[in-house]
């Protein structure tokens, strides 16, 4: 019994001895922190420590706590790590550390202070945790702003609130907290202080998460205001889309797509229907501009508005071709009585101001950056100005996001994605950076429904809704065309795909309209005066064909300059001189017809 209960006091002895050998593989003989703390909460440390060790030590971590920037470290090299909010410092290269060593670390802690109703709770971490480190001999300072009556508090790691019993803690008039360790600090052990001080002890004026409450607000109520704006003056009855097997009444492709989306009213699809019906011939120019000669005048069994496009088009001459000023004026022409025309017809007399919606959805993304942006920029003196520049970029995205999703159903859809493509990675960028973007996705949201509320413009009425049913109803029929029904179509009427490409076109259904079509026998088109080169009489080609009239009509694409090749020159071939020719030197002599003897004389 007595040999084993000497064996286990030896055993246990020379565990101990082990265990505080391989407790600490460097040892801080001192240590002291500075700290300085300013009127909004922020906190300027300086470190400064003495550190030895027994045996090489390759690297060495110091926790520093949550909300750290700014770390400089003098004469080491360090490298700073964050992960899951708190920061982190290694020492270390590739040759290891070599003691003994000073250190000297500054940093500043940001958003130290949570305000309350009826207090503000103040915390910062006076030391980290140091891997594989005790402290001898601990001391710290903390300058506050001002004098204060609240008793400081300290917490660590080990010892949670007792650590008060190994401490000596003294408070000065001024605001000065001065704490000096009895005992040494174990490895890991940490040094928190906490301090709940009166309302208004700290202006928190530039102080993150300060104007978070006020955006949100702004927000909310600027959604509730567009929303309740949009029920009272924009919302139109839901359009009911049941197959149609032919247009609308009245209506012909070159405003098909604006009585649809808004779009401008297309004058080369106005010109092609009116070729269709035998008011003009219509050829391709070489270089792909498009020509119309006027056959018989137009009277009112068509719509107004075309009759005066009509007679705008063709008031000097009965030939015209695209590109020419006379076209311009009559695209103009048509953008005016056009939409007066129409628009008369189908809106309500007080339809309401769709940019009324569209401004609220700009200002709902401003706000949404404000509020990112204060979550993400540290207290400085210049935070005010940046938060400004923040919520103005935020506009800037808003107007961005509505000028893209506004133009998305157009039929020149490249710049609207590639706007939308930006904008998208704008938020992205901003999601991974800040990593709380939830009131940006919030305004993305707003912004998609705002465009999508505005996408048959602002409230029509019974008619017009009517007519938006029929166009959607006429778009779905030419959609789903099988290649069985487009033979029976052709067969009643061989022009039929021709003409009513056109349609498909306008609606943005060309190519599923097109697909019916592969494959069938077509008859020669009555659309195009046939040129050098005949027109195409295979579905897909005509449709690339036509595509191309209609984007040098439209100004999508610009007929190029042909350059004139220069001539070759001409070299002479110098003449042989006759024998015994005598050559006259008088400038006088400009011939031999001219040369007068007596001139000389």
């Amino acid at each position: 019994m007595k040999r084993l209960l000497r064996l286990l006091i030896v055993s246990a002895c020379i565990l101990a001895l082990t265990l505080s050998a391989s407790a600490a593989a460097v040892k801080a003989e001192k240590m002291t922190v500075e700290m300085t703390v300013d009127e909004n909460g922020t906190a300027k440390a300086e470190v400064s420590a003495h550190l030895t060790a027994e045996a090489p030590v390759d690297s060495l971590s110091i926790a520093l706590g949550p909300n750290v920037s700014g770390v400089h470290i003098a004469g080491q090299k360090a490298k700073v790590s964050r992960s899951g909010g708190q920061s982190t410092v290694l020492l270390g290269g590739e040759s290891g550390l070599s003691f003994p060593m000073d250190l000297h670390l500054s940093y500043t802690i940001r958003n130290t202070v949570a305000a309350g109703s009826e207090s503000q709770q103040f915390s910062v971490r006076l030391l980290g945790a140091i891997k594989d480190a005790d402290v001898d001999h601990f001391s710290a300072r903390v300058q506050m702003p001002g004098a204060f009556e609240a008793i400081p508090e300290f917490s660590s790691g080990y010892y949670a609130d007792g650590i008060d019993n190994f401490l000596t803690i003294r408070v000065s008039p001024e605001g000065v907290i001065t704490a000096e360790s009895m005992e040494p600090m174990l490895v890991g052990e940490t040094l928190d202080l906490r301090l709940e001080t009166e309302p208004d002890y700290f202006a928190l004026r530039n102080v993150a998460g300060r104007t978070l409450l006020f955006d949100r607000i702004a927000m909310i109520l600027l959604a509730l205001f567009g929303a309740v704006y949009w029920w009272r003056a924009l919302r139109s009855p839901l359009p009911r889309i049941e197959p149609q097997t032919r247009a609308p009444m009245g209506v012909e492709p070159g405003v098909a797509s604006m009585l649809l989306t808004g779009q401008t009213p297309d004058l080369a699809l106005m010109a092609l229907d009116w070729a269709a019906n035998g008011y003009v011939r219509a050829a391709r120019l070489r270089g792909g501009r498009l020509l119309l000669t006027r056959l018989i005048p137009m009277g009112n069994e068509r719509s107004a508005y075309e009759q005066e496009v009509f007679t705008q088009l063709f008031t000097k001459k009965d030939t015209v071709a695209s590109g020419t000023g006379a076209w311009a004026a009559a695209q103009k022409r048509a953008n005016k009585t056009a939409r007066a025309y129409w628009y008369g017809r189908i809106f309500e007399d007080k339809p309401g101001i769709p940019g009324l919606l569209r401004l609220c959805a700009i200002l709902i993304c401003g706000f949404a950056a404000l509020s990112c942006a204060d979550k993400v920029i540290p207290s400085m003196t210049l935070r005010p100005l940046l938060l400004a520049v923040s919520a103005f970029a935020g506009l800037i995205w808003g107007a961005a996001l509505q000028y893209g999703l506004g133009r998305l159903p157009q039929r020149r859809r490249r710049q609207p994605i590639v706007v939308l493509a930006v904008c998208l990675i704008a938020l992205i960028v901003v999601l991974r950076v800040s990593r709380s973007g939830g009131t940006l996705v919030a305004a993305l949201l707003f912004s998609v429904l705002a465009a999508a509320a505005l996408l048959f413009g602002p409230k029509r009425r019974q008619n017009g809704v009517d007519l938006l049913s029929d166009l959607l109803g006429w778009r779905k029929y030419l959609r789903t065309i099988t290649p069985e029904y487009a033979q029976q179509l052709l067969t009643a009427d061989p022009q039929y795909y021709y003409r009513t490409l056109l349609y498909a076109e306008a609606l943005g259904v060309d190519r599923q309209f097109c697909q019916a079509f592969d494959g069938l026998k077509l008859d020669e088109c009555a659309l195009f005066e046939p040129g050098q080169k005949p027109v195409p009489r295979q579905a897909a080609k005509f449709r690339s064909y036509l595509r191309n009239v209609l984007a040098y009509a439209r100004g999508e694409l610009v007929q190029k300059k042909r350059r004139r090749v220069a001539p070759p020159k001409r070299t002479r071939v110098p003449q042989p001189k006759p024998a015994g020719r005598v050559r006259h030197n008088d400038p006088r002599r400009h011939s031999a017809q001219t040369y007068d003897p007596y001139d000389e004389m």
